[in-house]
């Protein structure tokens, strides 16, 4: 597959590796039979009703699980169904930047064609042919399913920002590690790493756009408002390694 190289500020990159197929179809099988365990449980939750009412809510909770379940789930989980937690794959949008709802919607609908018989064909057909391997789906939304990599350890002279950290929370470190990716922290990390050789203005520029862009991602609350970009970003950047000492709640 031909990695994706998209150029950020002052010569920042960000490299996007898609993922191989045989990855893609363990974590669409697994997907698969996690979307058939909730419309069994779904079915039996409706036993005791009326069996021509059965008939009618079952095939529409089926259809409504197989198209909802990828959508909350990428939207909520920064790209990640549970199939592709579990095999580290992760769809972001080919820009680099996290899955927004329309493109996890078109990608869900067009997943449904498919899964079809003939449609599915077209759909291999498509990632075999796409240099990043991307389906229908993927190319219409705009998308691109990629594999996680090792994290790089995060640079010693950032560590400190751990020790003086308001936003190091609990559930703020949940949420930056379940929504933001791979190839985000190391654009933050690039960023901090290269912020004392940019010109002001470059500098102030640019970590105003990754602070608005974690301040949408993450939800922030309004009270943190007040800080600026650059200092939202070096606030942030430690929650997405794994800590090594407990945090408040």
């Amino acid at each position: 597959m031909t990695p994706v190289v998209i150029a950020a500020a002052d010569g920042m990159t960000i490299r996007l590796q898609p993922a191989p197929v045989a990855r893609r179809c363990a974590a669409a099988a697994l997907d698969l039979l996690i979307i058939g365990g909730l419309t069994a449980v779904a079915g039996v939750a409706l036993s005791p009703a009326p069996e021509a009412l059965k008939r009618l809510l079952v095939p529409t909770i089926g259809f409504l699980i197989l198209w909802g379940y990828p959508v909350w789930c990428e939207v909520r989980l920064g790209g990640q169904t549970l199939g592709k937690r579990l095999t580290g794959l992760r769809t972001v949008a080919i820009d680099g930047l996290p899955l927004t709802l329309p493109q996890a919607v078109l990608r869900s609908i067009l997943r449904i064609l498919d899964l079809a018989p003939l449609a599915g064909l077209v759909g291999l057909t498509a990632v075999l042919l796409d240099p990043h391997g991307r389906r229908l789906g993927d190319l219409i939304a705009g998308t691109l399913v990629v594999q996680e990599r090792l994290p790089t350890p995060l640079p010693a002279a950032l560590l400190a920002a751990r020790r003086h950290n308001s936003l190091d929370t609990l559930n703020l470190r949940r949420r930056v590690q379940a929504r933001i990716g791979l190839e985000e922290r190391e654009l933050l990390v690039a960023f901090v790493l290269r912020a004392e050789a940019l010109e002001d203005e470059a500098r102030l520029r640019l970590g105003e756009d990754l602070g608005e862009r974690l301040r949408q991602r993450l939800e922030l609350p309004a009270d943190l408002d007040h800080l600026r970009g650059e200092n939202l970003v070096r606030a942030v950047l430690p929650l997405c390694f794994p800590a090594r000492r407990s945090v408040s709640a």
